[in-house]
Order: structure tokens, then sequence, then C-alpha cells
């Protein structure tokens, strides 16, 4: 009998493991939320009439993403129904939140805006904290050889959830409004809102919007049924073993950061956490104006779009998993250090590209090339994280070092525009090139100093 396993089942082999389809599920329970207050809560606000500058706003309603940090101790520390740290904070906020997008069903951005996103607003913040509570369940749950490939099934699962509340929920909606084609409706109540001269005009406007809104209302209850079978699987998650809660309030918000930095000493902290900003900053730089170079290339929005949809999800998808099972083959340092080279050189299709001009073959290659590359970066860099966490304070620590990783991403538009303005694109794709290879230099010398920070081998 053939023992040997083909690549297909090597792939497919992962998810029948428990431990990682749970890894599937929270990470499909994360990524949920996301679309629904972004994307389409946006076009939600449109369809009711409302303009673009105001609609802009509502974008503020993300925030609590950004500062999770800032009560993730409480999460270390408070064992919210008595069953677990984790899994009780994980079933309350999953709970909360099919509870808080049932009540937005119920309202239309035409007649309740500010109410509309006062919740949106809830749902993020219950969302941010459910992101806290699952981060620290996967660092807690998952042994070293099994964090790399345990997170990067956990992001497969957050990508899947989106395409559910970023797709499915507009198919939904358009479903229900038939076209949103115009229909006579009767409502006692219509002159309250029109007086008593009501044109047969304003009555198709009032019977389209009206039916929009409920188009929308529709669409949410029925995705609800999405939202529902993550806390029914979690109900049967096993709480994690981890180290003894925090005595107080005080060592709950202080300890995480007084041990990261005593651990190794402060100058192997401050180390480590450069490392980390700067891990993806040359996928950043790149993925910062690609668009805006493709469309300097000449491609049309159509075939940008389409190229994007269709190849970088693909290959996203089969980077995550190769990147997990690279990881679990040779370990977390090593892949590290190899997927940081990787992402540096990915950038060099975007340079040909520059050199060779428009050419749709290339440029769809250059899409594959840059996500399937980041997408192994993102599941290393995470399980990395997971390995610098003390799970003492899983939830704190986690929190503050993801929220640190965004931060290189968030200030590199500046100078992606600076460095493109002065040595045009093939410059801005050789720089990042060089600053990829720059952090890859350092992880290479400090290798020791990650190493014993992160208890790795």
């Amino acid at each position: 009998m053939n023992n040997s396993l083909t690549f297909s089942d090597k792939l497919v082999a992962p998810f029948k493991q428990p431990k990682m389809f749970t890894m599937l599920i929270l990470g499909y329970a994360s990524g949920l939320p996301l679309m629904l207050t972004a994307s389409s809560l946006l076009l939600w606000y449109k369809d009711s009439g409302i303009n673009i500058q105001n609609i802009s706003f509502l974008t503020l309603i993300a925030i609590p993403y950004t500062f999770k940090y800032l009560w993730a101790p409480f999460l270390d520390k408070i064992n919210i129904l008595g069953i677990g740290r984790r899994k009780g904070w994980i079933l309350t906020t999953q709970i909360s939140l099919i509870v808080l997008i049932a009540l937005m069903s119920q309202l239309s951005p035409a007649a309740q805006p500010f109410m509309i996103a006062f919740i949106g607003f809830l749902i993020c913040f219950t969302s941010a904290t459910q992101d806290i509570a699952i981060n620290a369940y996967q660092t807690e749950v998952l042994n070293e050889r099994e964090k790399a490939l345990g997170n990067a099934i956990a992001v497969m699962g957050y990508r899947i959830a989106m395409l559910v509340t970023g797709s499915l929920v507009l198919i939904f909606a358009d479903y229900y409004s038939g076209g949103a084609e115009p229909i006579e409706i009767c409502t006692p109540k219509l002159t309250e809102y029109y007086g008593s001269n009501v044109l047969f005009t304003n009555i198709d406007i009032v019977s389209t919007q009206k039916l929009i809104s409920n188009s929308w209302s529709l669409a949410l209850i029925t995705i609800l049924a999405f939202f529902i079978i993550c806390p029914l699987y979690c109900l049967f998650l096993k709480e994690p073993s981890s180290a003894k809660t925090p005595k107080s309030f005080k060592e709950a918000f202080t300890q995480p950061f007084i041990e990261f930095f005593k651990r190794q000493g402060i100058k192997t902290a401050i180390i480590i956490l450069l490392i980390i900003i700067g891990y993806k900053l040359a996928d950043a730089i790149a993925f910062s104006l690609n668009t805006v170079f493709f469309a300097d290339l000449g491609f049309d929005k159509t075939t940008i779009a389409v190229s994007y949809k269709a190849f970088s999800l693909a290959a996203t998808l089969i980077g995550l998993i190769v990147g997990g099972l690279i990881a679990r083959k040779i370990g977390i340092y090593k892949s590290f250090l190899f997927f940081s080279i990787i992402m540096a050189s990915a950038n060099l299709m975007y340079v040909l590209l520059a050199i060779v001009g428009k050419n749709y073959y290339l440029m769809v290659s250059s899409v594959a090339v840059e996500y399937f590359c980041g997408a192994m970066g993102t599941a290393i860099l995470v399980a990395m994280i997971m390995s610098l966490v003390n799970i003492k304070f899983s939830a704190t620590q986690f929190a503050v070092l993801s929220s640190i990783d965004s931060l290189g991403r968030v200030l590199v538009g500046p100078f992606a525009g600076y460095v493109q303005s002065h040595y045009k694109w093939e410059g801005l794709f050789i720089a990042s090139f060089i600053i990829g290879i720059l952090i890859s230099t350092i992880i290479y010398i400090f290798r020791q100093r990650i190493k014993l920070m992160a208890n790795i081998q």
C-alpha cells in the first residue's frame, strides 16, 4: 500500500484535524462583521439616498479596531460567564453581534442614520473585542509547530467570511429588491412626510426607497444564518489551559508591558518591536500604490478590478496554506527569515512590469506573486507574534503587538509617493526590495535574540 500523500492531499489534510477546523471557524467568526460595517454599510446608506460626503464619515465607526489594546487587559482579567476567560468572551461577543445586527436590520438609514451608525460602532467595538478573545485563544491552544499553519487556516476562514458579508449580502439585497423597480405602495403615514398634496412621482420615490430599505433589512436577517453557526460551534470549545489570571486590574494593565520588556532586556524588546513594524514594509510599499501604478500603465478599471478579485484571492488562499505547511516543516524562525526575503523579491515583478510597460499577463502574474508571497508573510508574522506572547497576558500582548504591526503599513503612503515622484515606478519598487532585504538582514543578525524572546528554535 502506498502511503505517500499527493500535494492536494497535503492541502486538504489540515482541515481534517479538529484543532485546525476550529481555527477555520474562529477565523470565519472574526471576519464576518468586518464588511457589514465597511463597504456593505456604505452601500446601504448610498441606496437610501444619503450623499457621499456624509457617507464618508461612517468609516470612523471602525476606530475600535485600532485601539482594541486599550481594553484587552479586561479580557485577561475577567472570566465573564464563568466558563473560561477565552470561551466566555468569544460566546458573549458572538451572541451580542447577532443581537446588534438583528436590531440594525429593523432600522433604515433614510429615517435613522445616526442610530444605525451608533449600532455600527457598537458592532465594531464588539467585533474588536471578539478578535482579542479569539487571538488569545489561538495563542494559548496552538503549540509552536501548529502556530503558522493554524493562523494560515484562520486567515482563510476570515477571507471566506469577508466574501459572505461583503458580496453575498449584496446579492441578497439585490434579490429582495427585485432590481429596486418603483412600485406603488399605499401607506396612511405618507402624508405625514409629504403633506396632503403628494405627487405620484413622490409615491414612486418613496416606494423605491421603502423597497430598498426592506431589501437590506431582509438581507441582514438572512445573513444572520451565517453568524449563528459560530456560537453554536463555540459552545463546544474546550477552554485552553493557560497561566493564572492576573490578580488585579493593575497587574492586568501594567504587567504585560513590564514582562515583555524585562523578558530579555529592553534592547532586545525594542529590536523585536522594530522588526514587527518593518516586517511587511516592502510588501506594504508596493501595495500602497499598485492600483495607481496599473492605471498609470494604461489598464482600465474593470481589468484592474477583475484581476484583483480573481487572482489576488486565489493566490492569497494558496499562499496561506503553502506558507503554513512550509512553516510547520522548517519552523517559525526559518520561515520568518525566508518569507521576508521572498516578500521583498516579489516586488521585482513590478520592476519588470514598469520596464516592459502595459502587459496583461505580466500584470496578472505580478498580482498573483505579490499576494501569494504576502499571504505567506502574513501567516508567519502572526505566528511569530503568537510565539512572542506570554500566555498569562496573551490578550493584551497580542493586541498591542498586532497594533504595532499595522503602524508601518499606515505610514508608508507618503514615503511611497515621495519616492515615486522622484525616481518613478522602477525606483519605488527597487527601493521596496532593498528595504525588504535590509529587514531580512536584521532578522538574521539578531536571530539569537529573536529565538530567545519567542522561545523558538
